[in-house]
């Protein structure tokens, strides 16, 4: 079994942020392990033929494969997509090792200590789909029903905290009961629900609707769709939207389209201005948006100002889409989860939605549930 790419970013990510003073090597394991071991080497602090150089290792594993607290000993640093200010914060706080792909690093050993932020931004892999995964495409329908739950009784002083039982989640998410247990339990490890066992059933809770996303967004963020960025002729943002859904349909007739990131977010609740559009196309294969952009004559290019992509989410980003002036945008809930970690004003904007949660607007606004599979 080939080591995880996440892991090999991981130690790429450590090495820059140990210098060159110091070499990281990988020891030799057993083969079929989820975690990579790594010796340290400090040649640097020993001068002396007499003393040997000092010689350390740590062992890197995937946010999957353990919960923080299980991470909380030895030599062991949990190794994350994505993550955010806040819960790295939290991390250090309980006392956490880990590596962020997004460019951070906080390792506090008794022989060495490192909290960095400042490192490459590493590409992510895509994943495979995981039956156990909380934030998996079809199963990530188990947190989206307990976070919108949640969000619509903190926005109603007179509903009752929402609780779920399994089998009323399966039968509202369409994820089997063992799959939904498994998710409950799961993220119950990582201290984001609370179970409440009922005789021989049990309910759950969302704690901290925060903590929740954050930790979502640290499995998936907008940059896990496949991309294009085009050159298109926006000219006058508000005229170019009007357009679309005949520039689209004459294009891509029958095919499901959906805006997100902040043009989405402005047909909602303006906030941030924004100069890039977002576009979710459903295509089977990324060679679909370029084939699509050549159709409508969109010159490719890394710098175009709309950004054409094949949804990580197959399945859910379908879910709820909302219809707005003529215009496809996708549910509030995905909005707030690819804003996220967008760059430019995005936390600020998935705030602001969150805020005025559940209706942005009510103006010319309709909402498609998902069919049933």
């Amino acid at each position: 079994m080939s080591t995880a790419p996440e892991l090999l970013r991981a130690a790429k990510l450590l090495q820059i942020a140990l210098g060159h003073g110091v070499d990281l090597r990988p020891a030799a394991q057993a083969a079929g392990r989820q975690d990579l071991l790594l010796d340290v080497h400090s040649p640097q602090r020993s001068n002396s033929k007499a003393i040997k150089p000092p010689a350390w290792r740590i062992r890197l594993v995937l946010g999957n494969e353990g919960s923080p607290d299980a991470t909380r000993q030895d030599d062991t640093v949990l190794v994350l997509r994505r993550t955010t200010p806040s819960l790295r914060q939290e991390f250090r706080e309980r006392g956490v090792n880990f590596i962020d792909l997004g460019g951070a690093v906080h390792v506090r050993l008794p022989w060495l200590i490192i909290d960095r932020t400042d490192l490459p931004r590493q590409p992510l892999t895509k994943l495979g789909p995981s039956p156990v995964d909380p934030f998996g495409d079809r199963t990530s329908r188990v947190v989206r029903v307990l976070l919108e739950s949640h969000l619509n009784a903190r926005h109603d002083t007179r509903a009752v905290p929402p609780v779920w039982g399994v089998r009323e989640l399966a039968a509202t998410t369409g994820v089997d009961r063992t799959t939904t247990s498994k998710i409950l339990r799961r993220l119950a490890a990582w201290q984001l629900v609370q179970l409440e066992r009922q005789g021989r059933s049990v309910e759950a809770r969302v704690s901290n609707p925060l903590r929740l996303i954050d930790r979502w967004s640290a499995s998936y963020d907008w940059t896990a769709n496949a991309s294009v960025a085009v050159h298109a002729p926006v000219g006058d943002p508000n005229r170019f939207l009007a357009r679309l859904p005949e520039s689209l349909g004459t294009a891509i007739p029958h095919r499901r389209w959906a805006l997100t990131l902040q043009a989405g977010a402005s047909l909602l609740a303006p906030h941030a201005s924004w100069e890039r559009l977002h576009l979710y196309l459903d295509v089977v294969h990324p060679r679909e948006l370029a084939e699509f952009a050549a159709h409508v004559r969109w010159p490719v290019g890394e710098d175009g100002n709309v950004v054409l992509m094949q949804p990580f989410y197959r399945t859910t980003i379908w879910d709820d889409l909302q219809h707005v002036r003529n215009l496809t945008v996708v549910s509030t809930l995905q909005l707030i989860i690819d804003l996220w970690q967008y760059p430019l004003r995005g936390r600020e904007q998935a705030e602001h939605l969150l805020e005025l949660w559940p209706n942005p607007t009510k103006k010319d606004l309709t909402r498609r549930k998902p069919a049933a599979h």
